[in-house]
């Protein structure tokens, strides 16, 4: 049976400076001693996730954009996307535009 630790990322097993504490790296590797898998969990895109699988040396799962998009870091291969359809889109943006004077930034992520 395979382990997995699932952790969020600020707050967590990042820092202030958005940087991954000495305590973490020393748990994270502890983990990896063990077999059990470093899973992230974030509201981020799975893009701003990557460098920090790179730095800790993981190639496992990145669960992103707060669920709805999980991508296996070493493949590359998505495992799960969820996403709002084109005419969703437009009426997000349109209700978007009628309600904000241009000051809030409006973001679309996709797999790229």
């Amino acid at each position: 049976m395979t382990k997995w630790f699932v952790t969020d990322m600020d707050g967590t097993f990042l820092d202030d400076d958005k940087k991954i504490s000495p305590h973490s790296k020393s748990v994270i590797k502890r983990l990896k001693d063990k077999g059990i898998k470093f899973i992230i969990a974030t509201g981020r895109a799975d893009i701003a996730v990557k460098n920090y699988y790179n730095e800790m040396g993981l190639e496992d799962l990145t669960i992103s954009c707060n669920g709805s998009f999980i991508r296996n870091q070493k493949t590359g291969e998505i495992i799960y996307e969820k996403h709002l359809n084109m005419n969703e889109i437009e009426i997000i943006h349109d209700t978007y535009l009628k309600n904000t004077d241009g000051t809030v930034e409006f973001h679309l992520y996709t797999p790229n």
